[in-house]
């Protein structure tokens, strides 16, 4: 009988099921996270333009983790049925962030240190 029972409880592991969520960051966190390293970032790319190739593949890392959070169908079902489409919504704001200071400080970076075209009246 007793076999039988734990026999049981391997054929059905529906029974022992965990929360997902207390074992995720909340999503102030990753807002939080993304505006820290894209202000981190900014000021790399902003100095020396060629940082920026160095913190794009950090950047390429967050969006990768976010699509294989996404791509993992019992996470983000369970992540949906708990904290809703807005925890998602959370990782791509923490890309948008993260992408955006790399791109804002390399834009910025360059128009600083390029020359300046500006026409000046002769004569």
């Amino acid at each position: 009988m007793r076999t039988a029972i734990i026999s049981l409880f391997l054929v059905l592991p529906v029974a022992a099921s965990a929360e997902v969520s207390d074992k995720m960051p909340p999503m102030m966190n990753l807002i939080g996270i993304g505006v820290t390293v894209g202000a981190l970032f900014f000021c790399l790319a902003f100095l020396r333009w060629w940082l920026s190739l160095i913190c794009a593949p950090v950047a390429a890392l967050f969006v990768a983790g976010s699509v294989a959070l996404w791509l993992e169908e019992p996470m983000r079902d369970a992540l949906i049925h708990e904290q809703g489409w807005w925890y998602f919504g959370a990782h791509a704001v923490q890309d948008v962030l993260v992408w955006g200071g790399v791109l804002a400080g390399a834009w910025f970076g360059y128009k600083r240190r390029a020359p300046n075209k500006a026409v000046e009246p002769t004569g």
